[in-house]
């Protein structure tokens, strides 16, 4: 991209590069790079690459604990969806509802959470239905220690993410079997 001249195909190549920094939990390098492609995206005016990246960097804040972060590149996703006539991007719809759950509203986390089965149906996006399994089940597991009922939704969480040939979710809803 960079020997055509296409600045925002580096930026988009950059974007596809910070998922192996999430996967290896490299979170203090991903918001790193993410925010030197948020600033490139911005440089040029390249507003729906902007979107994508405060959608990635709000959820990687919100990982590492860093509220303010998350909750500024919320607020600018909201004012670019709107500006944009876009849809919401999934890393950020998850970013929402872990700023609830970090604050500990869980019983409000836990709705922010069930509202994703319907975005997923109407959206055709079978991820976001994962997501909400694999986030509820973490809850109810680990923080509302219900194992019975959390271990019947990790199970429908993997059962789901085999028919989806999904390993990533698959991974953490297996530990949610173990407890």
């Amino acid at each position: 991209f960079g020997e055509a001249g296409d600045a925002g195909g580096q930026i988009e190549a950059g974007l596809i590069a910070l998922e192996t920094l999430w996967s290896r939990g490299e979170i203090a390098e991903l918001i790193e790079r993410a925010e030197a492609l948020y600033e490139r995206a911005r440089a040029i005016g390249d507003r729906v690459r902007e979107l994508q990246l405060c959608a990635r960097l709000a959820p990687s804040y919100s990982v590492a604990f860093r509220p303010e972060g998350a909750a500024a590149y919320l607020r600018r996703t909201d004012e670019l969806v709107r500006e944009l006539g876009a849809r919401r991007p999934p890393w950020s719809r998850t970013a929402q509802c872990r700023e609830v759950r970090n604050r500990g509203a869980l019983s409000a986390a836990l709705a922010c959470y069930a509202e994703f089965p319907e975005i997923a149906r109407v959206e055709q996006d079978p991820q976001l239905r994962l997501a909400h399994l694999r986030n509820t089940s973490e809850i109810v597991v680990m923080e509302r220690r219900r194992y019975v009922d959390g271990y019947e939704i990790a199970r429908e969480g993997v059962e789901f993410s085999e028919r989806l040939n999904e390993t990533w979710n698959r991974k953490e809803l297996t530990g949610m079997l173990a407890l």
